[in-house]
C-alpha cells in the first residue's frame, strides 16, 4: 500500500513539474522569438553581420522549433487535465479539496488544512482516502514500474 500511495503521489505531482516544463517551454519560444526580431543580436552580446538569408533561415528554425515546443506544451496540458480528471474522479469533496490544495495549488499540509477547515491530524487522512481512492492512468502505472524495475537492477 505505501509503494501505491508513493506511486499515485507522484503521479500527483506531475501536475506542478508538467506546469513548470511548460514555463520553461514558453521561455524557449520567447527567447527564439526575439533571436529572429533582433537577428544581428546573438546571446554573447556581440554585434553581427544580418543578411536577408539569415532572416528566412532563422524563421525556418523558429518555425520548426516552436511546433516541435508547442507539441511538447500540447502533451504536458494533456497530463494536467489527467490529473484533474483523476481528482475530480474522487468520491468526496473533501478528498477533491485536499488533493488539489496539495498537488495543485501547492499549499503545505498546514495551509490545506486552513483552507480546508479541518484539522491537521483530519487533512491527513482525508488525504490518505484520496490517494487510497486514487485512479492512476495506465500509462503512468507502467512508467513508474519500469523505473523501479531499472533503478533495482542498478542497485
Amino acid at each position: 500500500m505505501k509503494e501505491e500511495n508513493e506511486m499515485k503521489k507522484a503521479f500527483l505531482e506531475r501536475f506542478w513539474t508538467s506546469k513548470k516544463i511548460q514555463e520553461s517551454i514558453w521561455d524557449e519560444i520567447r527567447e527564439l522569438r526575439s533571436a529572429v526580431m533582433l537577428p544581428g543580436i546573438n546571446m554573447d552580446g556581440m554585434p553581427h553581420g544580418t543578411g536577408s538569408s539569415d532572416l528566412s533561415s532563422y524563421a525556418i528554425q523558429l518555425d520548426r522549433l516552436e511546433k516541435k515546443l508547442n507539441r511538447e506544451i500540447g502533451r504536458q496540458i494533456r497530463i494536467r487535465n489527467q490529473i484533474w480528471k483523476a481528482i475530480e474522479g474522487l468520491p468526496t469533496e473533501a478528498e477533491k479539496m485536499v488533493l488539489k490544495f496539495r498537488y495543485i495549488n501547492r499549499y503545505s499540509w498546514e495551509e490545506a488544512a486552513v483552507k480546508s477547515c479541518y484539522t491537521y491530524r483530519h487533512t491527513l487522512r482525508i488525504h490518505g482516502e484520496g490517494l487510497k481512492h486514487l485512479v492512476v492512468p495506465d500509462w503512468f502505472r507502467e512508467k513508474w514500474e519500469k523505473n523501479k524495475r531499472c533503478h533495482s537492477m542498478s542497485h
